[in-house]
């Protein structure tokens, strides 16, 4: 679980950086909408997994 957590933060902190950089907008098409949608998907997939520890626990 804790392996998820990590693959998303450096999801995270990549496209973050793909954001600060302005790497996007080199890439053609799209815009920061994606980089957007995909930190919220990385940070949802970090709260899933914190729920599910959490959840596991106080069973």
């Amino acid at each position: 679980m804790s392996a998820l957590i990590v693959l998303c933060a450096l999801l995270i902190g990549i496209l973050i950086t793909i954001f600060i950089n302005d790497w996007y907008a080199q890439s053609g098409g799209g815009g920061a909408g994606w980089v957007f949608v995909g930190i919220a998907v990385a940070v949802c997939a970090v709260g899933g997994v914190l729920i599910d520890i959490v959840y596991r626990r106080e069973l």
